[in-house]
Parts: structure tokens; sequence; C-alpha cells
């Protein structure tokens, strides 16, 4: 099973294996399922029950700490938000991959409150701002025109996702495609004429 550090984010992957595996098996004792908890510990959460020796009624103790400290659906919201917030914003419509990653990232975070059943309307209002900050002006003024009226999390997140991908059927161009041939001088606008005498004349291409 996959170790618990202390990330916020990781609590409930391992909950959801630890406790069919471990906590509700009842063929185990409460002292050996207190041994594999602790083994799968690490960093702050070993810390939080280092304390309470490994005895029969300390195992319901170290569960209740391991739940209040890493099981508050408030705190999970914020480390939500507070990863969003590090991400680093997209300033240039044609920078694709930096809007996938975004969006991504977005989704990664939207899916992992979805498992704790927080429903978006809890904090969309608060992650969409937040969101909107990471793209492009561009993006961000087209999305807010064109869906004013619908300004819900999910909305908005299918309206980046569309336009993504638009931009990025626009900007694919073949491999057997060769750049465009820069010429070294501009053509039309002068004639140079050399006449048998040592004189140039510039003739003007109106």
């Amino acid at each position: 099973m996959k170790k618990l550090s202390g990330n916020l984010k990781e609590w409930q992957s391992f909950w959801d294996s630890f406790s069919p595996a471990v906590h509700t098996n009842k063929a185990l004792k409460n002292v050996d399922k207190f041994n594999y908890l602790k083994s799968l510990l690490e960093g702050v959460a070993l810390s939080d029950i280092t304390g309470p020796a490994m005895t029969e009624p300390n195992y319901a103790n170290a569960v209740d700490i391991l739940k209040e400290r890493f099981g508050n659906k408030q705190l999970i919201i914020s480390s939500h938000m507070e990863a969003l917030l590090k991400l680093k914003p997209v300033t240039a419509l044609s920078d694709i991959k930096g809007m996938r990653a975004v969006l991504d990232k977005v989704e990664i975070q939207v899916r992992g409150l979805q498992a704790l059943g927080i429903q978006s309307d809890q904090y969309g209002a608060l992650l969409i701002p937040i969101f909107m900050e990471k793209l492009p002006d561009e993006l961000r003024l087209i999305v807010s025109r064109d869906h004013k009226d619908d300004w819900k999390l999910d909305s908005v997140l299918q309206a980046v996702k569309s336009e993504g991908e638009a931009c990025e059927r626009c900007n694919i161009r073949p491999s057997t495609e060769r750049p465009p041939v820069k010429k070294p001088y501009p053509t039309g606008s002068v004639t140079v004429c050399f006449a048998r005498e040592p004189t140039v004349r510039l003739i003007a291409v109106l």
C-alpha cells in the first residue's frame, strides 16, 4: 500500500486502501493494525502518532489523530487551492503546452476534491478567479465573453479546454513542410539601373 507522508491530498487514497485491508479487517487485533499503520507512515504523519505506545486502545486514538489532522475537508480544500496558486501563469496564447499543463493540473485538483465528495459548488467561486489568472489575457476575454451567463466551474473548464484544442489544431504543421525562406532584400520597391557611364541612377517604382 502507498505510504502517507503528511501531504493532505494523499490522505483519502491512503485511507481508501488501508481501511478495507487493515482497519476493518476483523482477523487482525488492534495492536497488529497499529503496527501496520505505523509501518505505512513517514515524515509528519509518523511523528504525529509516535508518542502513544503501541497498545490495543491507542490504535483508535492514533486513527482519530490522523483523521483530524489529514482528513479535515476544509484543510484539504485549502491545500488544493494552494497548489493552484503556485501554478506558473501562461502569458501567451501561443504557449499551448503551458495552457494544457495548467488545465491538466486544475482537473487533477478537481478530481481529488470530487473523490472526497466535495462538489464544485462548494469551492468553484474561489477556484475560478485563481484559474483564470493563470491564463493569457486573450483567452480570459474569450471565455468571459462567451460564458458570462454560465459562470460555473465545469463550464469554464470546458470552455478553456475547447479553446486550447482549437489552438492546437491551428498550430499543427506537417513535418515535411519547409519553413518559408526569408528574402535577403525587399522586392518591388526600388529598381537599380546601371548605365554604361560610371554614374548610378535610381528609378523609384511606384
